[in-house]
């Protein structure tokens, strides 16, 4: 078994090779990467942008850089934050926004917006217009749509159709001209199996399969998200880097640039 220090060793070089095989090929072509992190209120969406700096810093203590809100209180995230993580002359950015809740005419149409539409720092819902017609004058790269495990199982028929009015956004970015690039991430892995029955394995397998489903994709993660001082687990580690990887694959393919 790795003890700590062979686990943060290991969180290093994961880091070193994200680096070298996905992020700077992906600045070469594209620039550097800026990614939409969404998702329900209270599934972990900001924790989740901590989680990330945590892991591309190599830094468990650190602080963190979004604030985050206990479940059953008002929403924390109010406008779009951005939180850019260097690598030399190359960065990755990861855009926290406000969550997104359901998915029906009016959210549906600001989800549009953020897709097709340059994002500015501190942008606010009430500000964000519907299906707007505009150049991508600087568009996110890709998304990543944030779930929480124990909320799907919890409530699996809303969670489930939140998931394919999502992806059918997703689908049809720009009017239809765009598939855009999208991964899903599964948080509160560790709380969801210390909840499960005799069998937490077969029951995590079987519900990241429903969600696979509800989601049209195979791209789906679980996570714990590393709180400060969090201890590393390289399982946890793979699954990030895993995501991080495969997104920027995604969004390297596809030419998120095109009018509505």
């Amino acid at each position: 078994m790795m003890n700590s220090l062979h686990k943060l060793m290991d969180l290093t070089e994961r880091v070193a090779e994200f680096q070298k095989k996905d992020l700077n090929p992906f600045v070469a072509a594209k620039g550097n990467p800026r990614i939409l992190v969404l998702g329900p209120q209270h599934h972990g969406k900001s924790s989740a942008v901590n989680h990330f700096h945590r892991c591309l810093t190599c830094n468990l203590s650190q602080n963190d850089q979004m604030c985050q809100a206990p479940a059953g209180v008002e929403e924390k995230t109010k406008a779009t934050k951005n939180l850019k993580i260097s690598f030399g002359t190359s960065s990755i950015s990861f855009i926290d926004t406000m969550a997104f809740s359901n998915m029906n005419a009016e959210t549906a149409g600001q989800l549009q917006t953020l897709l097709c539409t340059g994002i500015k720092d501190g942008l606010r819902r009430n500000h964000l217009g519907q299906d707007q017609k505009s150049w991508f004058s600087k568009p996110p790269s890709a998304a990543i749509l944030v779930m929480s495990l124990c909320h799907f199982r919890d409530q699996t028929d809303e969670m489930q159709t939140y998931l394919q009015q999502a992806v059918k956004i997703f689908k049809h970015a720009a009017r239809g001209r765009v598939e855009f690039p999208y991964v899903l991430v599964l948080t509160h892995r560790d709380k969801f199996l210390k909840e499960c029955g005799a069998n937490p394995c077969t029951e995590l397998k079987q519900t990241v399969e429903k969600i696979k489903e509800a989601a049209s994709t195979e791209y789906v993660y679980s996570i714990t998200n590393y709180q400060r001082d969090s201890s590393a687990s390289a399982r946890n580690n793979k699954a990030t880097f895993d995501l991080l990887s495969q997104l920027l694959t995604l969004a390297r393919n596809e030419k998120t640039a095109t009018r509505m």
